[in-house]
C-alpha cells in the first residue's frame, strides 16, 4: 500500500495505446498519484476490455482529434479539480516515471515550491 503525504492527481490523454503503452504508463502514475484521470480520445483498441481498472475516472471522446487537445486538456483539469489536488501531475501515455523520478515526487512535494519541471524532450513531426 502507497503511502501518500500529498493528494497528487494524475491525469493523461491517450489514443489507441493498448498494449504496451497504456497499462505501463498508468501503474507508473499510480505510483505517485492518489487519483489517476484518463482521457480516451476516441480508441479503437478496445483497452477496456484487456486491462485493470487503469482510471478513477475516465473522460472519453467521440474520436481521434488532436486539434481539440487544449479542449481536451481543460476538461482533464476540470475532473482532476474535484478530488481537490495539492498538484497535477500529466503524463504521456507512451511515458513512464523512472525510480529517481518517483523518489523525488514522493519525497519534495512538500508545498514550499509552487512548480517543479522534470527534465523532457518533445519532438513533433
Amino acid at each position: 500500500m502507497i503511502a501518500y503525504t500529498n493528494n497528487i492527481v494524475g491525469i493523461m490523454r491517450f489514443y489507441n495505446e493498448m498494449p504496451e503503452n497504456l497499462p505501463r504508463a498508468a501503474l507508473s502514475l499510480r505510483k505517485v498519484c492518489r487519483y489517476v484521470i484518463g482521457y480516451d480520445d476516441g480508441s479503437t483498441d478496445d483497452w477496456r476490455e484487456h486491462s485493470p481498472p487503469l482510471f478513477d475516472l475516465t473522460i472519453t471522446g467521440n474520436e481521434n482529434c488532436w486539434e481539440e487537445e487544449t479542449k481536451h486538456r481543460a476538461q482533464l483539469l476540470e475532473q482532476a479539480y474535484k478530488f481537490q489536488p495539492d498538484w497535477i501531475l500529466q503524463l504521456d501515455a507512451d511515458e513512464e516515471l523512472s525510480d529517481g523520478a518517483v523518489r523525488f515526487l514522493q519525497g519534495r512535494l512538500d508545498g514550499q515550491v509552487s512548480g517543479y519541471e522534470l527534465l523532457q524532450l518533445n519532438l513533433w513531426r
